[in-house]
């Protein structure tokens, strides 16, 4: 019985360990790509979005809904 308790809490550790690694890797990924996340509080024309993406540093300030769209577009 403690043989599986450790192995299950030691499993749950690793995989919080792995979750916690991609968001960092991602998380700098974004940095380097000059993409920022969260509430474009900003840009006026997004108001409505809470959640958009922005492209820092274009004089258009445009947001959009989706990452895929911001790294296309911008």
């Amino acid at each position: 019985m403690r043989n599986s308790k450790f192995v299950a809490g030691h499993s749950a550790l690793v995989l919080f360990a792995l979750a916690f690694l991609v968001l960092v890797v991602e998380g700098k990924r974004l940095l380097n790509a000059n993409i920022n996340l969260g509430p474009c509080l900003l840009h006026f024309e997004c108001s409505p979005q809470v959640n958009c993406w922005c492209c820092m540093g274009d004089p258009r300030k445009q947001c959009w809904l989706y990452k895929s769209d911001c790294l296309a577009y911008c």
